[in-house]
C-alpha cells in the first residue's frame, strides 16, 4: 500500500496457506501455494505458485495451539520453503500449521 506521494505504508501477504496435517499435508485453503508435499514425520515442503524474488523473506507460522507445539522454517527457498512441526521437543505431525509469508515476488 501507497500513500498518495508514493511513500509505502505496508504490504499484503504474498503466501498464506492453512493445511490439515493430521491425516495428510491437505491443504484448507491458500494463497500463492502450489502444492504442500509430506516429507516425513512432522516436515513438510511448502511449494509456491509464483516465486519469490529471493529466499530473505519473513515467514509466520501458526499451529494448533497445544503450548508446547511449535511450527517454523527449515530452508528457505524462492519457489518453496521447507516446515517442520514439533511436538514435546521431536518432530511431530501436528493437526494443522498456518503460515504467511511477507516479502518480494
Amino acid at each position: 500500500f501507497q500513500n498518495s506521494s508514493g511513500t509505502e505504508k505496508g504490504q499484503l501477504a504474498k503466501v498464506w496457506v492453512k493445511c490439515d496435517t493430521s491425516v495428510s499435508a491437505s491443504i484448507d485453503d491458500s494463497f500463492n501455494v502450489s502444492s504442500v508435499a509430506d516429507r516425513g514425520t512432522g516436515r513438510y515442503t511448502v511449494n509456491f505458485t509464483n516465486s519469490m524474488s529471493n529466499a530473505n523473506y519473513a515467514a509466520v507460522f501458526g499451529c494448533n495451539g497445544n503450548t508446547t507445539a511449535y511450527a517454523g522454517p527449515e530452508t528457505q527457498n524462492t519457489g518453496s520453503i521447507d516446515t517442520f512441526g514439533s511436538f514435546a521437543g521431536s518432530f511431530n505431525d501436528l493437526q494443522f500449521f498456518d503460515m504467511a509469508i511477507f516479502g518480494d515476488n
